[in-house]
């Protein structure tokens, strides 16, 4: 009785005064528990990103051991590779287009006064004005170089290392035999100078290509447009060596100019004819066998084909027509089994031009 009493008896003043302390000691349990929870979230998120910190430090080590076993498997094949039949049979064809390359330009080339185009041309225009107008003899090799380096730097970066490495064998290979080769005139008729110097150096850039290489200059910029762009791109290379020959005419005389037409002429229409692999061919096939006739297509070309169904116009017998582009090089393989497959069939192949749309190339490595 006497604590209520005395609770009855406090004055408005004492009331207040305990009210803002029951307040403040509120507010100070409030910031401390504010205060924990801060320091407990914080507590979380730097485990949570010390977590982190070893998880992305795990990756990176499972990331680099992966990448070292990868590259270790790349090196065991490069090195395994070394020993194989097919690289030794690539190093012979590859040096022997290389030893055409330099025997050509020094005798048919050089007797005739001629220019190959391309990089070629480029450098031999550079080293025969330099002699001319400056007096300068310039070696072959390190204009030839600095030329391809260019074409080197497309082909490591859209057409393949392996194919760019070989190329890169072959123009080394060429400008060290260039200029160690003395000239040799085999004869001083400029007409078999310009159609027999250009039959062997269709016979050398032929030899790469069909070890999937370059000689390097303008092939490069061949393969990159037959591979990537579906084009048949030797002319186009005959149309800018034109532009080379022009200025060679201006500068040395317009009979060696046209000479090299002749000669360039007689290199690309060889190389186009027998280099079949970026070109395609349209195979238009009537046969009552249709299905095996695209599953054939298929498992030697790796194309897939369209069936047709139409009626003849003259029994008025349903027929089935399977239409399908391949590799030229792989057409008569293709029409061979169709004739195995259907000995009716009938078979219209036609050359393509240009196509559009997704069709499969066999990569370069």
């Amino acid at each position: 009785m006497g604590k209520i009493k005395n609770d009855q008896q406090m004055t408005e003043a004492e009331l207040k005064k305990a009210v803002r302390t029951a307040r403040r000691e509120a507010l100070a349990a409030m910031k401390k528990a504010d205060e924990l929870a801060r320091r407990e979230a914080q507590e979380v998120r730097r485990k949570m990103e010390e977590e982190d910190r070893r998880e992305e430090r795990r990756a990176a080590r499972e990331s680099v051991r992966r990448a070292a076993r990868q590259s270790r498997r790349r090196m065991e094949r490069r090195v395994k590779y070394l020993f194989t039949p097919t690289f030794w049979f690539h190093l012979f064809v590859v040096s022997l287009s290389a030893v055409l390359f330099a025997v050509n330009t020094k005798t048919f080339i050089a007797a005739g006064g001629l220019f190959p185009g391309g990089v070629s041309g480029v450098t031999l225009l550079i080293i025969r004005s330099a002699k001319k107008f400056a007096g300068i003899t310039i070696p072959y090799m390190p204009v030839n170089l600095i030329l391809n380096s260019i074409p080197i730097y497309i082909g490591f970066r859209y057409l393949g290392r392996k194919f760019t490495a070989w190329a890169c064998y072959n123009i080394v290979l060429v400008s060290v035999l260039t200029d160690l080769i003395p000239e040799y005139i085999i004869t001083e008729d400029i007409l078999l100078i310009s159609i027999f110097g250009a039959v062997v150096s269709a016979l050398a850039s032929l030899l790469c290509l069909w070890v999937d290489t370059t000689a390097g200059g303008t092939d490069f910029i061949s393969v990159y447009l037959s591979v990537h762009k579906g084009m048949d791109s030797w002319n186009i290379v005959f149309g800018c060596n034109l532009v080379i020959l022009t200025v060679a005419g201006l500068l040395f005389g317009w009979d060696k100019a046209l000479y090299s037409m002749i000669y360039q002429y007689v290199v690309t229409q060889m190389v186009n004819s027998l280099y079949q692999k970026y070109q395609q061919q349209t195979l238009l096939i009537m046969t009552d066998h249709p299905d095996e006739v695209s599953r054939e297509i298929y498992r030697i070309c790796g194309h897939g084909a369209t069936i047709l169904y139409g009626q003849g116009s003259y029994a008025h017998h349903e027929r089935t027509m399977v239409y399908s582009v391949v590799s030229r090089n792989q057409s008569r393989m293709v029409m061979n089994a169709v004739r195995a497959i259907d000995d009716h069939a009938f078979i219209n192949s036609i050359r393509t031009e240009k196509i559009r749309g997704h069709f499969l190339q066999q990569p370069l490595k």
